[in-house]
């Protein structure tokens, strides 16, 4: 067709069809090492001899030598042989090939996981160049009228370097027709690609199976403009797949790295993050493939609107975007030895990046974190589902920036890192394995390049720290052992100040074999206690719970809350320190939910405890600006988006020493805690000069409260201070909520809440267009001041609206799978209180805001003893619990539920 195109190029029909060599790829049903001339395969092939071979890495990395100092300046460890002997070994039942040269490296096979072989070679060879010149030749198939068919062809030396459409095997624009279904690349081999391997570019409905591809440079499987939808992979390998003009990186933290194109050097900016598989619209199945090295194996980009051909069109229809799409199947896929261009998340299967045009039509990729939703094409959500995927010798086994995913029936080894989600997640039926029998399983942690580091060698699952709701349900932990800087099974990620942890996190039927009792879970940064050479401890280190919904992950056997090393986290005697994990555990009852009808027992005495209805909760108390909103810059110039060098007051237990029991609130706002309970408040910074009662606060409209649970906070005030209170909806006030007749009322230890449509929202106190409802069935939010402290009963305010009958159902909304839920946050009600006190002391005056002098002293007895109608005259003093010094037994869990597993997100 020309020098300019130097291809096969059909508009009809083309079948182009060599011998069936079968199967195309296997794995060593046996190791091998240096200079072995002999290959054990686990499938009997059809393979000659003459023909040539690729035995693919078994290590971490996989460099080209152009990028191997991304690699600490090692050789990538793929090989290539031709056949000189096949045979059958009677001993192993192996079918065996002879090599023509013995082999450089190990290649691992063992019962966790075994590398690949591959036949390149083929008796129909197309090729472009006698050289890797980067103007090979390049295959297409074209229009709705053709139709292209190609099995037991080898591609050497194809593909155009950064140029569209010029690739060793292309489907284009074929769109749905008769054509594009018979349509298939089956059997197929890409050797030494110049620009991808099987390209699908807006066509749908047809088949690529079977094929292998080694050493191709950009994306390797390209589904090319985010309209590609239907089609199936199955059972191919991309092996070597190398990054375009320099990978992608972005450091430690998660922005990942911006490219747009360059004329005649990254026509594609995502090639920077070239992967095995480029899936820029999820909805294809793809079923038993593996890919090997690459920036990473299985790229999922986020795709804001078609590209290329179909830019400024929404095909099929209007009704979604190619970001939104879920899997269509994505079933017993394998990613191995990637991710380890970017040290801090590159991973082997990948969902993230951003891939869009500028304003002035230049396309512009960014591979760090952005997230998705998952949608069906109707608006519905929904969320992607990776079922029975390994992931091996990555530098993360599964990172899934997007909003909604889950994980069933995994497996990862060796890896840095297991996995980390965000969104809404779940992890079903894993296995997370750090130590393999191959010996060379170590994973580099410190890019020798720039001189960046890790906490942890090998870490097995990592808990964000924020804004997220994350569930593991029968996952296996197995081979982490404990040194300073080394193993851990969960990771707590605790490192800000700022971004800090709701209750998102339930685990349930954990398993840990062979894991030490201090890399069973790990908090880094709470201070000297976690790490005797950090005394840094953050807010979010202090703020850290799981819903353990069996006490698997606890070692207690019983459904349990476990908390940070603080005695904010010790309520009562049920409660208890592990001296090893750093974390204490209390047991878990929530009648509401139907949680924990168990007998539960002291931690110290072993004797029978009454356990009150709890849970976690999450409330944000805000004064002012500089005491809500972030660290002062002007004032501190160590401040940073992650850390301030100061705090802004304290919450503790009632009933204790305000010195003990309590966690030191940062300047961004936000604490978490157990729920059905007295929490006490202190506004206290000493930078400022802060210590006393605020005349104004309110709790922003973002909060954790389950239905049937509540907090009541105490604030001490002078005796004569007068309160108005409020609470408003979006910023639209309600009327003035008057003081409730006794403390009592304030103090219920119960909130049964009636179901929305039995509430009387009969107009009384509050007005009736926000639906707040005066008969909910319980005590809702009432407040009462007693001459020396201020009570303010905490509810979730959406479950008091027949606002909710409909949309969104008294707030009883959760994320539910496998048997444990996460509560959501809740929105829109904020309740704000004023405090004036005539002729009262002041203590200081900050932002717009005064503080009364007052002592700093708790109510006197704790919450229980107050709602249990005790007299006032006797007062609990009871110390705070010391941590036992005999650690807690990590258990083996329960065995699996046979059951189906349930995935329910209800609203």
């Amino acid at each position: 067709t020309g020098l300019t195109s130097k291809g096969l190029i059909s508009e009809g029909s083309v079948d182009i069809h060599g011998k069936e060599y079968l199967p195309t790829w296997t794995r060593l049903s046996k190791p091998v090492s240096p200079w072995s001339t002999f290959v054990y395969l686990q499938q009997m092939t059809n393979w000659e001899v003459g023909q040539q071979i690729v035995l693919t890495t078994t290590v971490c990395y996989d460099c080209p030598v152009i990028y191997k100092a991304s690699c600490e300046g090692k050789p990538h460890q793929n090989e290539l042989r031709r056949i000189v002997g096949v045979s059958m070994d009677d001993t192993t039942q192996s079918y065996v090939i002879q090599i023509d040269r013995p082999l450089n490296y190990s290649h691992y096979a063992g019962f966790e996981y075994q590398g690949e072989v591959a036949l390149l070679s083929r008796n129909v060879i197309v090729q472009g160049s006698q050289s890797f010149d980067s103007f090979g030749g390049h295959m297409k198939v074209k229009g709705l009228a053709a139709q292209g068919r190609f099995s037991g062809v080898e591609a050497i030396n194809m593909g155009q370097l950064n140029i569209l459409g010029r690739y060793p095997f292309h489907l284009h624009m074929m769109g749905e027709s008769v054509g594009a279904r018979n349509s298939y690349f089956q059997d197929c081999s890409v050797l030494n690609s110049q620009f991808r391997c099987y390209t699908i570019h807006g066509t749908n409905l047809t088949r690529i199976s079977r094929n292998v591809a080694f050493n191709a440079a950009g994306m390797c499987y390209y589904i090319e403009d985010g309209v590609e939808e239907n089609n199936l992979f199955e059972y191919n390998l991309a092996a070597h797949v190398i990054p375009i003009y320099q990978p992608a990186n972005g450091d430690w933290g998660q922005g990942g790295e911006t490219f747009s194109a360059i004329p005649g050097q990254l026509l594609i900016p995502a090639d920077t993050s070239a992967a095995g598989f480029y899936i820029s619209n999820a909805m294809n199945s793809f079923i038993g493939n593996t890919a090997s090295g690459g920036w990473s194996g299985f790229a999922f980009p986020n795709i804001a609107e078609p590209l290329g051909n179909y830019k400024g069109t929404m095909y099929p229809n209007n009704t979604y975007l190619p970001l939104h799409r879920p899997l269509k199947k994505f079933y017993g896929n394998t990613a191995h030895s990637a991710g380890f261009y970017w040290i801090a998340h590159g991973s082997c299967i990948y969902v993230g990046a951003w891939l869009s045009y500028d304003s002035t039509g230049t396309l512009v990729y960014n591979s760090g974190r952005n997230s998705r939703d998952t949608l069906y094409s109707n608006g519905s959500k929904t969320f992607m589902l990776f079922e029975h995927t390994k992931t091996f010798l990555c530098n993360t086994g599964v990172a899934h920036w997007g909003n909604d995913v889950h994980v069933q029936t995994a497996e990862m080894h060796d890896c840095a890192l297991g996995a980390f989600f965000f969104g809404s997640s779940a992890m079903y039926n894993g296995l997370v394995n750090t130590a393999s029998k191959n010996p060379d399983n170590a994973i580099r942690f410190v890019d020798t390049v720039n001189g960046w580091g890790g906490a942890y060698t090998k870490v097995g699952f990592q808990f964000y720290d924020t804004w997220v709701q994350t569930i593991l349900s029968n996952v296996t932990f197995r081979h982490f052992h404990f040194a300073p800087n080394s193993d851990c099974a969960v990771r707590y990620m605790d490192h800000s100040d700022h971004y800090t942890p709701q209750g998102i996190n339930s685990v349930i039927n954990l398993r840990f074999q062979d894991v030490d009792p201090n890399a069973v879970v790990c908090i880094q940064h709470c201070g000297v206690m976690c790490d005797p050479a950090n005394s840094v401890s953050t807010m979010s280190s202090r703020m850290y719970s799981v819903w353990d919904w069996d006490g698997s992950l606890s070692g207690r056997g019983v459904p349990t809350i476990m908390g940070s090393n603080l005695d904010w986290w010790n309520w009562d005697d049920s409660c208890g320190f592990n001296t090893v994990t750093h974390l204490w555990s209390c047991p878990w009852k929530f009648e509401y939910a139907g949680i924990g009808a168990v007998v539960h027992k002291s931690f110290s005495t072993g004797q029978p405890v009454n356990v009150p209805s709890r849970s976690v909760a999450y409330i944000r108390p805000m004064v002012g600006s500089l005491l809500s909103e972030g660290c002062d810059y002007v004032k501190f110039s160590t401040c940073t988006d992650q850390y301030a060098p100061y705090t802004v007051g304290r919450m503790s237990q009632w009933g204790k020493p305000t010195t003990s029991n309590g966690i030191d609130l940062s300047p961004w706002a936000g604490v978490t805690g157990i729920s059905n309970s007295g929490w006490y408040w202190r506004g206290k910074s000493t930078p400022y000069g802060i210590n006393g009662a605020p005349s104004a606060f309110y709790f922003d409209n973002f909060y954790q409260l389950a239905a049937g649970s509540f907090v009541v906070l105490a604030i001490a005030y002078p005796s004569a201070t007068k309160f108005t209170v409020q609470i408003d909806y979006y910023g639209n006030n309600l009327p003035v909520v008057p003081m409730s007749a006794s403390l009592l009322d304030v103090l219920s230890p119960t909130e049964n809440v009636l179901p929305a449509d039995q509430q009387d929202c009969s107009y009384t106190d509050w007005q009736e267009w926000a639906y707040l409802c005066n008969d909910s069935g319980s005590s809702g939010f009432r407040w009462f001041f007693d001459g020396s402290h201020l009570y303010l009963r905490i509810v979730p305010y959406n479950c008091y609206s027949r606002m909710n009958v409909v949309r969104q159902a008294c707030f009883e909304s959760y994320f539910e799978a496998y048997g444990a839920k996460v509560w959501n946050m809740q929105f829109g009600y904020r309740l704000s209180v004023k405090a004036q006190c005539t002729g009262c002391a002041v203590q200081s005056k900050v932002d717009g805001v005064t503080y009364y002098s007052v002592p700093d002293v708790p109510p006197l007895r704790s919450f229980e003893s107050y709602s249990a109608g005790i007299s006032p005259s006797v007062i609990t003093t009871r110390a705070p619990s010391k941590p036992t010094t005999k650690p807690t037994k990590i258990a083996p869990t329960r065995k699996p539920s046979t059951s189906r597993p349930l995935i329910r997100t209800s609203h």
